[in-house]
């Protein structure tokens, strides 16, 4: 298959994320933010640190653009912006722009602070 025939069907698929955790039904705390940055027994000690961390890099990388924000803006910047946006605002632009057709929620983590 040529590499624009392969191109064209790649673009034509729908991805289904098998495993998330759903969106904040509210634009989140720093707490929270912080805390789902690392999902872990070990949380940071302040949203900095969270985001100076290799998923924070990623996020700022890929996300920082969809909240018209520059590729790795510093990670208080990122966060005032998402809170400035509001929750419904981020959800709409993260959700489609990730191109997503169809999610799997786990809804037993934190189940009633996310959308159905």
């Amino acid at each position: 298959m040529p590499t624009s025939k392969l191109s064209q069907h790649i673009a034509k698929v729908e991805l289904f994320d098998h495993h998330t955790h759903g969106v904040w039904i509210e634009t989140p705390t720093e707490e929270m933010f912080t805390f789902q940055m690392t999902e872990s027994d070990r949380q940071p000690e302040s949203l900095e640190q969270s985001m100076d961390a290799q998923l924070g890099f990623a996020v700022r990388a890929w996300c920082a653009p969809i909240l018209d924000l520059p590729t790795h803006v510093d990670g208080r910047a990122y966060f005032t912006r998402r809170c400035e946006l509001g929750g419904d605002e981020v959800n709409r632009r993260f959700l489609s722009s990730a191109g997503i057709s169809v999610l799997g929620v786990d809804t037993g983590y934190r189940g009633n602070e996310i959308f159905t």
